[in-house]
């Protein structure tokens, strides 16, 4: 039977989800089980149905009025550093917000900070990150890949002069307390600290998606965050 649940709280911050833990670390040996919990509205949690699920099921979801999401033990034969990516949506109404979260099975047992449960701090420093297009309508993103140190609960701040933008850490996990950004031409958006349990000397690799402010289809880049300890300037 397996033992108290690892939560994954889920909040809003503005109209954004924020999901505390975004990249949760479970070791199986544990018996430990994951419950996602929310007072803002309903929620659904979607896996990849291609084996990609730490459960015995790849969809989950709350009853109407529900705020908690239990999927029950994890599958048997998990490989530590796998990685399960999956979707949230939160349902308040007729809006309907998404989110994406991961989950990493551990190789040995993971104290509070190493699974993210103490990361509700404030951020540190923001390091600039500046995304523009060329002459030749390339996006172009400076500096890449961008250093934050873990230690110092570093943070960025994208912003771009042509057009509105939008970030999301869909390839390798994320560094940081949330997977999905977005900002306008006239507005940046700052991250978040890095979480103390983002793996060091890692570089995560992130989409982003730019809508030129002058028409015409969005123009997409894939750059990244890479993490440290001491030293280094950022860039």
């Amino acid at each position: 039977m397996a033992t108290a649940a690892l939560p994954v709280r889920v909040s809003l911050v503005g109209d954004e989800i924020r999901l505390s833990p975004t990249q949760l670390r479970i070791y199986p040996a544990e018996n430990r089980q994951i419950e996602w919990i929310t007072d803002e509205g309903t929620l659904e949690i979607h896996f990849s149905r291609d084996q990609q699920t730490p459960f015995e099921r790849a969809d989950f979801g709350t009853p109407e009025g529900g705020g908690k999401i239990r999927p029950g033990e994890l599958r048997p034969g998990l490989e530590a550093g796998s990685t399960f990516p999956y979707e949230l949506i939160l349902k308040r109404g007729a809006e309907i917000l998404k989110a994406r979260g991961i989950i990493e099975i551990a190789s040995r047992p993971t104290g509070p900070d190493e699974r993210g449960d103490t990361d509700d701090v404030a951020a540190g420093p923001a390091k600039p990150v500046t995304i523009r297009l060329d002459g030749a309508g390339s996006v172009v993103v400076a500096p890449d890949p961008v250093k934050v140190n873990r230690k110092k609960r570093e943070q960025v701040e994208w912003t771009c002069e042509d057009g509105s933008f939008e970030i999301e850490f869909n390839k390798d996990g994320t560094p940081f307390d949330q997977s999905m950004y977005g900002g306008s031409q006239s507005q940046g958006k700052k991250s978040g600290p890095c979480r103390s349990n983002a793996q060091k000397d890692k570089t995560y690799h992130y989409t982003v998606t730019v809508q030129p402010a002058t028409g015409g289809p969005p123009i997409v880049l894939d750059p990244g965050v890479t993490v440290e300890d001491d030293g280094g300037d950022g860039r």
